[in-house]
């Protein structure tokens, strides 16, 4: 899993007032071993990039927040709507799509303008761009914070245990409860973009 500083927290998300913040004598590992457990529970739960979020060592404020994305039903239709064939284009590869379908297909200058067509591709080019950041690890659709620990590490825990209560939903049978969940965690349709991640 990615680390990349400063803390991006999430919008929507109150932030617990320094004075709140409490310790957690029972949680004694490091932060590496804390780190490795949120990235097993994300794995568990589908995750196909993810990137933590933190301030750097020494900074007071002991927040953190995962950026993830997860495996579901995907709409490839945009593939035949752009014409790639690439099963795993990159941004530069759908830009010359769509580009090229543009020239055709665009109402004002398209040799063969026709407006339903271009909002299609273009509705196309945007769902691509989605996929392929997420398959690079540059966006992410769902955000979790943690800040009531007064360390970064106890806040790195507390994210590992919510996800796995989370998974024992879908373990129980109640699966539709976990998605709905994760309704509250997800972001704008274009996620974030992490600039300056580095491998942890």
């Amino acid at each position: 899993m990615k680390e990349s500083s400063p803390l991006k927290w999430p919008d929507g998300w109150t932030r617990t007032l320094p004075e709140k913040q409490r310790t957690q004598s029972q949680w004694k590992k490091s932060h590496g071993f804390y780190l490795d457990s949120l990235e097993s529970e994300l794995k568990r739960m589908g995750m196909i990039a993810a990137v933590l979020t933190i301030n750097t060592r020494g900074d007071r404020d002991p927040g953190v927040a995962v950026w993830f994305s997860r495996k579901k039903e995907e709409d490839f239709s945009w593939r035949g709507d752009l014409g790639i064939s690439n099963p795993y284009p990159s941004l530069d590869d759908v830009d010359r799509a769509y580009y090229s379908l543009t020239k055709l297909y665009h109402p004002d200058t398209g040799s063969k303008a026709d407006v339903t067509i271009f909002h299609r591709i273009t509705d196309a080019r945007a769902k691509a761009k989605r996929w392929v950041n997420r398959q690079e690890g540059n966006s992410f659709d769902y955000s979790i914070g943690a800040d009531a620990f007064k360390e970064a590490r106890l806040n790195i825990a507390a994210l590992a245990n919510s996800i796995r209560y989370l998974r024992g939903l879908e373990r129980c049978g109640t699966s539709q409860i976990m998605e709905k969940t994760f309704e509250g965690f997800k972001q704008l349709s274009e996620g974030i973009h992490v600039e300056h991640a580095t491998a942890s």
